[in-house]
């Protein structure tokens, strides 16, 4: 860990010092969004994908059926082709975004880990710099028994 840095503009008292402090942890917060949101986008699209799966299965058994009736055989074979070209493009597009989202993920994960390093580091300088000090008890900040930083918003009055 490097050790804290406490440039005079960075000063609690200072409105830059109190500009930086809101900074933190806004970008911790959408970080933390930004991370929960594409991961509730990746099981839905994960979702899908099971649903077309389950799709292309069901076409594939009602295929072998069809192929035994000799009046309605055609049409329907048609109508199942098209169902399963439609689940293949779905299926193509589903992979496609997600593989799109991934770095999105990565790079919000990465995002939250700085921003992690840097409330970490401003805890640790509130251990000895009064300034930093009433950043961290101004906005509740601490660290959860993993070590990780984190903030309560309902303790704030």
């Amino acid at each position: 860990m490097n050790p804290p840095i406490n440039p005079p503009a960075a000063r609690a008292n200072s409105p830059l010092g109190w500009l930086l402090a809101a900074v933190a942890v806004g970008l911790a917060l959408l970080a933390s969004t930004l991370v929960f949101a594409l991961d509730v986008q990746r099981t839905v699209l994960q979702d899908r994908q099971a649903q077309l799966v389950r799709a292309y299965s069901l076409r594939e058994a009602e295929s072998k059926r069809l192929a035994a009736s000799t009046v309605t055989a055609e049409s329907e074979l048609d109508r199942l082709n098209q169902t399963y070209e439609d689940g293949k493009s779905d299926l193509t597009r589903v992979t496609e975004a997600r593989s799109k989202r991934e770095p999105l993920v990565e790079q919000s994960t990465s995002l939250q880990v700085k921003v992690e390093s840097v409330i970490v580091d401003l805890v640790t300088l509130a251990k000895s710099d009064r300034d930093a000090q009433m950043i961290v008890t101004r906005y509740h900040i601490h660290q959860d028994a993993s070590g990780l930083p984190v903030s309560d918003p309902a303790e704030k009055k």
